[in-house]
């Protein structure tokens, strides 16, 4: 159902708020006011420049008025054809300005990649965590809160990187486009914004504004509930006051659609800031419902791919940011996760020729106290790996645990947060999310090795690992258990009083030990979040789910045009009882 042009009904405005996933705000230093997360800002947009496009409409326009006709005069015909040549001119200048538009935005990547991709676990901790850490200073156990501010994006940062055009620039600003990484939703927000064009002509009486709300991802999704709800206050005054048929602020609805963890951010809006009555109806795209392995694999082998250079290369660069980030510990598989083939085990050990065995970490919220586990091989977290700024030889134990207990209490916030989140969904929602069986995604982790050590599961220690590997490695520890770990210290102890009186000492022995690593994704996806993340979760009010083999993988996932697709087909679906709602 839709208005036709008589319609008389009520004038108002349905507002469109995204909110992005982890890592998807720009984020500055709050002192400096530094751009510290933007990483490769313009590296994957190819497009014209807003600047360029808005010269490209003045010059088209110019050219339109400086066309000759029959009735012109001989001078005035002169006159346009001299005004058509200096058109040119000006579209020739307007080129060479936008390739240097081009190639700043090119030359700016470096920098900004660099300050991530050379930058060791120290570097990295100072610049998102904690600005006192620094190589060989004191302790920095926890995360400094007030360090970051989320970037509203500069006049040069529109002109350079986004294709908004420098008069639209300020209203942007004022509707958040700013906060958001553009190559991974600038384009998204544009078709939002030609398709609320599409819209009105369906509902003449309706205006479909688009909005983003960026939130400071190192802390807690319930503090980006809290923004989302000031921003939405704020939103609806703007709209208001902006609005030329004299709105009421009851003549405003607004529909959120969320990316990835931007779902979280979104539902601690609803449920824990009480803002679910304000909000007609949420999209979430692609979110991990109740978590992703992925999050225990990042802190054990980094990243995969081409973005662990930029994201962390290893366990030491991950830890030293994710271990101090709420926002993404959140992310850790809660006390409801479900597997893609619906099974709450997600953490496997696979030795020898035997088959995967479950290791026992607990399920439902007893999971909260494997997270805070430091005495076993496969923890999540190395403790040492939360102190970088520490030389190796003076890490003592006393001070390792003053980080340990730090981290507990990031890992009880994490806990209390789900467990007041739990399975709480606004009353109108649904889930569109990838089943992808190309791009796999982990819903559990395997510990893969060869043979099997000696001793218990839970006795076998670490002799070797990849904390630190810069290039190849993957997370894989070599393991041994208390028979050999005692053989292989008698040798050592045996090899060092016979090298004190040898010239040349033959080589020390070496353990007999077993290599264990992290098999790679195995569940149809999107290649970060599994399609069970849709499929499982059990909201007592029902949620609408739409699954689809998506083209592109999770952090471009509305660039899919079928995602799009579904996007405005709900919308659809959704106008005609918000429309009723507004008078119509």
């Amino acid at each position: 159902m839709s208005c036709s042009e008589d319609c008389k009904c009520r004038p108002g405005a349905v507002a469109l708020v995204f909110v992005p996933g982890i890592m998807g705000t720009r984020l500055k230093n709050a002192k400096s006011g530094d751009s510290v997360w933007d990483p490769a800002a313009g590296l994957g947009f190819e497009g014209a420049s807003g600047a360029a496009i808005e010269a490209k409409a003045q010059r088209e326009q110019e050219m339109a008025e400086a066309q000759g006709n029959n009735s012109d005069g001989t001078w005035e015909s002169v006159g346009k054809w001299f005004q058509r040549r200096w058109i040119g001119v000006k579209e020739t200048r307007d080129s060479w300005v936008e390739k240097g538009r081009t190639a700043r935005r090119y030359a700016g990547v470096v920098p900004r990649v660099s300050d991530l991709m050379f930058a060791g676990p120290v570097k990295r901790k100072q610049l998102l965590v904690n600005g006192n850490a620094k190589r060989r200073g004191t302790p920095v156990v926890d995360r400094q809160d007030d360090l970051l501010d989320i970037d509203e994006g500069t006049d040069d940062y529109f002109r350079i990187y986004t294709a908004v055009p420098p008069s639209q620039v300020q209203e942007k600003r004022s509707r958040g486009w700013g906060e958001v990484h553009w190559d991974s939703y600038g384009s998204f927000l544009k078709y939002l914004e030609n398709k609320g064009q599409t819209l009105s002509r369906l509902y003449p009486g309706l205006r479909f504004p688009v909005f983003a709300v960026g939130y400071n991802w190192m802390v807690s999704n319930e503090v980006a509930g809290d923004r989302l709800k000031e921003r939405l206050t704020e939103f609806r005054q703007q709209i208001v006051d902006g609005d030329e048929r004299g709105l009421s602020s009851s003549d405003v609805k607004f529909v959120v659609i969320s990316h990835s963890m931007g779902g979280y951010a979104s539902r601690a809006g609803f449920v824990l800031s009480g803002i679910e009555a304000e909000v007609e109806a949420v999209i979430h795209g692609a979110m991990p419902t109740h978590g992703s392995p992925a999050t225990y694999k990042k802190f054990r082998a980094g990243e995969s791919g081409m973005t662990k250079f930029v994201l962390g290369k290893n366990a030491a660069d991950t830890t030293a940011i994710l271990g101090f980030c709420q926002g993404g510990l959140e992310l850790l598989p809660n006390q409801l996760y479900r597997t893609a083939d619906n099974k709450p085990e997600w953490l496997h050990l696979k030795a020898g020729e035997q088959g995967p065995e479950v290791l026992d970490i607990g399920q439902g919220e007893a999971v909260f106290d494997f997270y805070s586990r430091f005495d076993v091989w496969y923890r999540m977290i190395q403790p040492e790996l939360l102190a970088p700024e520490l030389p190796v030889g003076t890490r003592s134990a006393a001070e390792l645990r003053d980080y340990q207990f730090a981290m507990k209490s990031r890992l009880k916030a994490f806990s209390v947060f789900h467990q007041s989140l739990a399975d709480n969904f606004h009353n109108t929602t649904t889930l569109i999310y990838s089943n992808n069986k190309n791009d796999l995604s982990f819903d559990r982790c395997v510990w893969e090795g060869k043979k099997i050590p000696d001793g218990s599961r839970d006795e076998w220690q670490v002799y070797r690992h990849e904390n630190h590997a810069i290039f190849f490695g993957d997370g894989t520890v070599s393991l041994y258990g208390p028979e050999e770990k005692q053989r292989h210290e008698a040798a050592l102890d045996a090899w060092l009083q016979q090298a004190r009186y040898e010239h040349e000492p033959p080589p020390p022995p070496k353990a007999n030990t077993t290599g264990f690593k992290l098999q790679p994704e195995a569940a149809p996806g999107d290649a970060t979040v599994h399609a069970g993340a849709g499929d499982h979760p059990s909201a007592a009010g029902g949620l609408k789910r739409i699954p689809l083999p998506a083209t592109e993988t999770h952090q471009t996932f509305f660039n899919c045009p079928d995602v799009r697709d579904l996007v405005v087909g709900e919308l659809q679906t959704l106008l005609p009882d918000i429309h009723s709602k507004l008078g119509g």
